[in-house]
């Protein structure tokens, strides 16, 4: 094998290693294994760590990011008749590259405990959507700066991102031309194709009932056990949310917390016990309140309360798990998948269920899938960004409701 051969293999099976197994957990001599070749040899080749997840990740990334901005610019520029085929396109270009993308940006993400977190919405998604926010306008009429066109564009970059994750922690082959056909009748004619204005409003306040804390059980000294231990895993949350697991120590864990880590270990046995504690029993339970939550809409409702009353679950949902979400899907894809197939699809499915059940997906068998990841997808993407300062949330979720069921072949009034 030529030098530039094996260069360019190594590069390949770093970008596969630093992706599953997170950048803060995987060291030089991971990558040489996994290469078949040794830590001295790597070396020969790249001068550091730092370099290597450069060329493995985060050019290939850019590369990826940047492709996909110069579709969405070119299409932009064209003028064709058929609205329907722009749609259609637009959903084409983002299934086409933001797939391949979720693998980088999980290692990216998450590989500089101050700038990785940053990257995903100070950088990809700004960049993104200064692309498409002009073809979106020039399909709905909808202002460039107003509330609903910020709707519109986090529901759009959220569905497509929910899709592109959920396919490859699904590991399951997505058909690109039957799913862009799929989406754009949701985000173009409409899901029900109701007025602008047919949106009801008799479930907007405390629509969603929020779980009130358990009451500890036993006298004083189990109640100093229990604020002990949620204070430990509020500490430790933060810490995940930042470095992932693998990145996260157990030292930075008990300094947060303000206690010693031996302290600590007293109550949790292990980093990986206080991880499933903080982040993965959260989420769910938070699921399992979804699917609750939306198997309990009334069937009489129309299509249009019905959305709503799904959205505003889904919204509070994700506004209160979202960043979990990411760090127990995202940070590591090889045990996000494990979580995923375990905790997460089962969840969904009945989600799934609900929405094939009362809406028409046609002939196609995985319609009812795409429209559960677009929903969800799109109630996610309301979290990227900044919070909603000077908007009332039922408004937010009213909006995206008047998308899904409008469509955004019109424009959509705030």
């Amino acid at each position: 094998m030529t030098p530039e051969a094996r260069r360019a293999q190594i590069i390949e099976v770093a970008r596969e290693v630093f992706s599953k197994a997170g950048a803060g957990r995987t060291r030089m001599r991971d990558v040489a294994k996994a290469a078949g070749v040794t830590e001295q040899l790597l070396y020969q080749h790249f001068d550091s760590r730092e370099e290597l997840f450069k060329l493995s990740v985060l050019d290939p990334l850019e590369e990826i990011v940047e492709r996909l901005a110069a579709r969405l610019r070119a299409l932009v520029k064209r003028t064709p008749s058929d609205l329907e085929m722009l749609h259609r396109q637009l959903h084409e270009a983002f299934l086409d590259n933001v797939i391949a993308m979720i693998p980088l940006l999980a290692a990216a993400q998450f590989s500089d405990p101050e700038k990785g977190p940053q990257y995903f919405s100070g950088h990809l998604i700004p960049r993104i959507r200064r692309s498409v926010v002009g073809l979106v306008q020039r399909l709905t009429g909808i202002a460039p700066r107003s509330v609903a066109m910020e709707v519109a564009m986090r529901a759009l970059l959220g569905a497509h991102f929910g899709i592109a994750l959920e396919t490859v922690l699904s590991r399951a082959r997505l058909d690109v031309d039957r799913t862009a056909e799929r989406l754009s009748s949701l985000f173009g004619p409409g899901l029900a194709r109701a007025h602008l204005d047919n949106i009801s409003t008799a479930t907007r306040k405390g629509a969603v009932r929020r779980r009130a804390p358990a009451a500890a059980a036993g006298g004083r000294k189990r109640l100093r056990r229990a604020e002990r231990e949620d204070a430990i895993l509020a500490a430790a949350r933060e810490v995940f949310l930042q470095h992932g697991l693998a990145g996260a120590r157990s030292k930075t864990i008990a300094e947060r917390a303000a206690i010693t880590e031996a302290f600590m270990f007293r109550l949790f046995a292990t980093k990986e016990e206080i991880y499933e504690a903080a982040v993965l029993v959260p989420v769910t339970l938070g699921l399992t309140e979804l699917a609750e939550g939306a198997s309990q809409i009334v069937d009489g409702e129309t299509d249009a309360a019905f959305l709503e009353r799904l959205n505003r679950i889904a919204s509070a949902f994700f506004s209160e798990y979202g960043r979990l979400c990411i760090v127990a899907l995202f940070a590591e894809l090889g045990e996000g998948q494990k979580f995923y197939r375990r905790s997460v699809a089962p969840k969904l499915v009945r989600l799934r269920t609900i929405l094939g059940e009362r809406f028409d997906v046609g002939e196609d068998p995985d319609g009812a899938e795409i429209l559960r990841r677009v929903i969800t997808g799109a109630n996610w993407g309301l979290s990227f960004g900044p919070r909603w300062p000077r908007h009332d949330p039922d408004d937010i979720v009213a909006i995206l409701t008047r998308l899904f069921t409008a469509g955004m072949q019109v424009q959509v009034r705030a």
